[in-house]
């Protein structure tokens, strides 16, 4: 866009407004590079996406499922036993949260930062 056209300086005598050179990409050139690059985009999603299952055994307390159910649990009569069950599957979701993940993940074209989440279900704890 700032190379001016040859003409301009060949010609001394050159009175008309300085022209640039203009490119000219084929429209046939531009489709097929947009879909390359949709179709890595495509191809390069399935990694984070996959990697996001990690968090699958945790689902329940970032939707407040399990929070809803230690409520209802805490205002009903239980055993020894059954509250001795509960405390060890929350004792063990908590023991592998930060231990079963790992923060930063590189995948190819991405990083999937996961630092805050994890802290987030850390706290929840």
């Amino acid at each position: 866009m700032d190379i001016p056209r040859l003409e301009t300086k060949l010609y001394l005598d050159w009175v008309q407004p300085i022209e640039y050179l203009k490119p000219t990409i084929p429209e046939e050139l531009v489709e097929k590079y947009k879909v390359q690059i949709r179709d890595l985009l495509d191809n390069q999603r399935i990694g984070p996406e996959l990697r996001v299952q990690d968090f699958d055994m945790y689902l329940s307390l970032m939707n407040g499922t399990d929070e809803t159910f230690i409520q209802n649990f805490l205002v009903e009569t239980h055993s020894f036993e059954e509250y001795t069950v509960q405390i060890e599957k929350y004792k063990y979701l908590m023991d592998t949260i930060p231990l079963a993940t790992q923060y930063i993940i590189r995948m190819d074209m991405y990083d999937m930062d996961r630092t805050e989440l994890i802290r987030a279900l850390e706290l929840a704890r």
